[in-house]
């Protein structure tokens, strides 16, 4: 379950899920402005416009595949916060 959804259903109220990407994001296009656009246990991070991906440590992210890891990215308020990303 990449980046946190695998159906709307995992998304905040007014969000769609990419099933590609497993991001949550605005119908129109438009990613996360904020931790609350994104589903419990993920964060707004400021790649592509805003994507959600499960924090870490908190969320063992081998449990998204054997090249997921735990990483620093910029949040989408500037600070640097630790997610699971793929390679």
């Amino acid at each position: 379950m990449p980046g946190g959804c695998t159906s709307d259903d995992d998304c905040a109220a007014g969000k769609v899920c990419d099933l590609a990407t497993g991001e949550c994001g605005d119908p129109n296009g438009n990613g996360c402005t904020s931790d609350n656009d994104c589903p419990t246990d993920t964060l707004c991070v400021a790649i592509d416009g805003g994507v959600c991906l499960f924090a870490c440590p908190a969320f063992d992210c081998t449990r998204l595949g054997p090249t997921w890891e735990c990483n620093g990215k910029e949040h989408v308020d500037g600070n640097t916060v630790e997610v699971c990303t793929g390679t």
